[in-house]
C-alpha cells in the first residue's frame, strides 16, 4: 500500500475560484471553478502513513504483552481470569483491525490519482463490511462455574448501559459513514458548470438533514432500550423513580458548545471568512429545533422511566446519569461535526466534535458499589 502512495505525485493550488451564491447554483452557465487544489507528494505522506500504522502494532503489542503478563485477579478462578485475558485481547484486537482499517481506507483515498477510478469506492465499502465483522466478532466463553457467585442486580443494570451505548454508537458511526459516502458521491456527479459552491451546496443540502436524523435516531434507539426495561419493570413492584441533575459544570459546558455550532452552522463565516452559506436559515433553524427537542423528549424520558432491577438509590441515579450524559456528548459532538463536514477546511472543528464523542462518561459520573441482591426483581 505504501508503494503507490509514495507514486503520488504533489502539486501546489493553482488559479483562483470565483465568489459565486450557493443558492443560485442550479441558475449559472458557465464553470466557475477555474482553480486545482494542492496535493503533498506521496514521498512526504508515505512515511506518516507508514508511523500511523507502525504506532498502532506498536501499542498493540505493547497492550498484549501487559494483559498476558498481568497477574491473576484474586477472588476468581484460574478459568475465570483465562476468560477475562481473552475478552480484554479480543476487544484489542477488534480496536487495533478498526484503526487500521481506517488508515487503510485513508491510504486509498490518498493514493486514487495513481489507483484505477474504483479502487475509493471499493474501500470505503470493505471498510463497512469489516466493520461488520469485527462488530460481531466476540470471544469464545467457557462454561459457568457451579460454584460462580450470582450475578448483581447493578452487574445487569451496567450490561443493559453497555448494550445501549453499543448499538446505538455502532448503528450512527455507520450512518455517518453511509451518509458521508453518498454526499461525495453527489458532489464528484455535480455538473462542472455549478462550480466549487453549487458542489459543497449539493453535497451539505443531503449530508447535514441527514447526519441531524441519525442523531435523532441514536436517541430513539436509546430510549427504545430504555422502554424495554420499563415494560420489565410493569412485571414487579413499581417504585417511584429517582433522578439527580448532572453537575451543574457539564450544562453550562454543553450549552456552550450547542451554541457554538449552531452559530457555524447559521453563519459559517465565522470560521472561515468568504465561506458562504450552504443551508437556507430554515433548514437549518429546523435541525437545530429538530435535535434539540428530541433531546429534550429523552431526557424526560430517561428521567421518568422505570428499572427492572433492584437498585440502591445511588444505582439508579449512577443509571439514569450515564444515559443522559452520553446522549449529551452525542449531541455536543455533532453540533461541531455538522459544520465540520462542510467546512473541510478547517479540520480543528471536526476534531472537536471527534473529541466531544470519545469523552469517557465515568469521567463525570462516578461509579456507585455493586451489592448483591436475592430479590426477583433483581
Amino acid at each position: 500500500m505504501l508503494w503507490p502512495i509514495s507514486r503520488v505525485a504533489g502539486h501546489i493550488p493553482e488559479g483562483k475560484s470565483t465568489e459565486s451564491s450557493a443558492a443560485d447554483f442550479e441558475d449559472a452557465v458557465a464553470p466557475t471553478w477555474d482553480s486545482t487544489s494542492g496535493w503533498i507528494s506521496g514521498a512526504e505522506v508515505a512515511p506518516l502513513f507508514a508511523l500511523c500504522i507502525f504506532a498502532v502494532l506498536l501499542a498493540t503489542a505493547v497492550i498484549s504483552a501487559i494483559i498476558l503478563k498481568r497477574r491473576p485477579l484474586a477472588g476468581i478462578s484460574a478459568t475465570q481470569n483465562q476468560e477475562l485475558r481473552s475478552i480484554w485481547l479480543n476487544r484489542l484486537l477488534r480496536n487495533c483491525g478498526w484503526l487500521l482499517t481506517n488508515i487503510i481506507g485513508a491510504a486509498i483515498t490518498y493514493a486514487d490519482p495513481v489507483l484505477s477510478s474504483g479502487w475509493n469506492k471499493v474501500s470505503m465499502f470493505a471498510v463497512l463490511a469489516l466493520g461488520f465483522v469485527l462488530f460481531v466478532w466476540a470471544p469464545k466463553h467457557a462454561a459457568p462455574e457451579a460454584n460462580s457467585l450470582p450475578s448483581t442486580a447493578f452487574a445487569r443494570m451496567r450490561s443493559h448501559t453497555l448494550s445501549v451505548s453499543y448499538f446505538a454508537n455502532t448503528f450512527l458511526i455507520i450512518a455517518t459513514l453511509i451518509i458521508w459516502l453518498a454526499a461525495s458521491e453527489l458532489v464528484d456527479q455535480t455538473p462542472e458548470p455549478f462550480g466549487e459552491a453549487g458542489a459543497r451546496a449539493v453535497g451539505a443540502s443531503f449530508a447535514l438533514p441527514w447526519s441531524a436524523a441519525a442523531v435523532v435516531l441514536y436517541l430513539v434507539i436509546s430510549a427504545g432500550f430504555a422502554l424495554y426495561a420499563h415494560s420489565r419493570a410493569k412485571l414487579g413492584a413499581l417504585s417511584e423513580p429517582k433522578s439527580q441533575n448532572l453537575p451543574v459544570w457539564v450544562y453550562t459546558i454543553a450549552a456552550l458548545f450547542i451554541l457554538s455550532g449552531s452559530i457555524l452552522l447559521y453563519a459559517p463565516q465565522t470560521l472561515s471568512p468568504g465561506a458562504q452559506q450552504l443551508l437556507s436559515p430554515w433548514v437549518t433553524s429546523a435541525i437545530i429545533v429538530g435535535t434539540l427537542v428530541a433531546a429534550a423528549g429523552y431526557f424526560w424520558w430517561i428521567r421518568h422511566c422505570a428499572v427492572p432491577w433492584d437498585l440502591t438509590d445511588e444505582q439508579e441515579i449512577w443509571y439514569r446519569q450515564i444515559l443522559e450524559f452520553r446522549a449529551l456528548r452525542v449531541l455536543c459532538s455533532a453540533y461541531f461535526l455538522l459544520p465540520g463536514l462542510v467546512s473541510s477546511d478547517e479540520p480543528a472543528v471536526l476534531a472537536i466534535g471527534i473529541g466531544l464523542f470519545c469523552i469517557p462518561a465515568l469521567l463525570v459520573v462516578n461509579r456507585p458499589k455493586a451489592r448483591l441482591t436475592t430479590s426477583v426483581r433483581a
